[in-house]
């Protein structure tokens, strides 16, 4: 659940299901001007490969692009990357990506920097994109648009894991530390994303600002001239700045016990949309009992699952019809 400051009160949603969820372009208000986010957490790591908290990733994924972004559907689409595909036996993958982007010192963005990006990950194990590439042997730049893949076993998840999940970063500025791992990033910073990291305030905001000529900006730029995460104590502290037109949206999740008064609200607005996240629990299957699948099976069916989506959650849950670990991550 996602609250923000309606344009027109008289619009205000009273919440709704997922499926009602509107475009992001049908949100996004009026060009230019400044966006106004809040948030719970500072900038822990400027390194897009390696972030820690949610305030990272956000401020990151504006800085660096990825190959692949969703749509208003939930369809991985191009972004950087213009087309993907597979070799017939499965064991190579290859992605074109695009010919006219440039980081932000001048030097262009090739299929070098893809290579490189995936290369250390893979050696260095960084963040949940190493454990989506397990089936990868390689990656080789052949020319400035094209990367290919070879695999040690088919994996059809690989190409949209590292399209959507895995952000680009710059060959000549990351290859220069002696791990990528380890490599701050916290200054002079070389992106190539909608969004430049202009101005930082621990403990108060991230100031983002909107980057011209960008290739995969309609009309070449991005719909608001800056963008401000605003950082704050707890939620509590965030929805009085929100009604108070501090805010203009909430990035982080609410907890369920607010929801229902902040959709009681009529000086707000409120969407309920899908996450790509989710809660489980984990076994310890290393340990008694938890060792037998038998008692395993038995927790399962003994969870009263309904039970934790209305009472723990307030109904702002949904099942999935499987477990969320493909084989990939094993």
């Amino acid at each position: 659940m996602a609250a923000c400051t309606p344009s027109d009160p008289d619009a205000a949603d009273d919440g709704g299901d997922a499926g009602d969820a509107p475009a992001a372009e049908d949100t996004a208000g009026a060009e230019g001007g400044e966006l106004h986010i809040g948030t719970t957490a500072d900038v822990v790591n400027y390194n897009p490969l390696v972030g820690n908290s949610r305030t990272d990733t956000w401020v990151t994924n504006l800085m660096y692009p990825a190959m692949m972004t969703l749509n208003a559907d939930g369809e991985k689409v191009p972004a950087l990357a213009t087309d993907w595909g597979y070799a017939e036996d499965g064991l190579s993958a290859w992605i074109e990506i695009r010919d006219d982007m440039e980081w932000t010192d001048g030097e262009p963005l090739t299929a070098q920097d893809v290579a490189f990006t995936i290369t250390a990950v893979q050696e260095e194990g960084l963040g949940t994109v190493a454990g989506m590439i397990g089936a990868l042997e390689s990656a080789e730049a052949v020319s400035d648009t094209r990367v290919e893949f070879t695999l040690t076993r088919p994996d059809g998840a690989f190409l949209n894991s590292i399209g959507f999940w895995m952000p680009i970063v710059p060959a000549h500025v990351f290859g220069e530390a002696e791990s990528v791992g380890d490599f701050a990033n916290d200054s002079d910073w070389v992106s190539a994303g909608p969004f430049v990291l202009t101005e930082v305030e621990r403990g108060q905001r991230y100031v983002l600002e909107a980057v011209d000529d960008y290739p995969l900006a309609e009309d070449g730029r991005a719909k608001v001239d800056r963008v401000v995460y605003r950082v704050y104590p707890d939620v509590n502290t965030q929805v009085l700045a929100l009604r108070s037109g501090e805010l203009d949206l909430i990035a982080n999740a609410l907890p369920p016990s607010m929801v229902n008064e902040i959709t009681g609200d009529e000086s707000l607005e409120t969407y309920s949309v899908p996450s790509l996240g989710w809660a489980h629990m984990q076994y310890n299957m290393r340990r008694e009992p938890l060792d037998r699948l038998e008692i395993r099976q038995a927790l399962a069916h003994a969870v009263d699952y309904e039970a934790i989506r209305q009472v723990v959650l307030g109904g702002n849950a949904v099942s999935a019809n499987s477990s969320v670990l493909t084989p990939t991550f094993l």
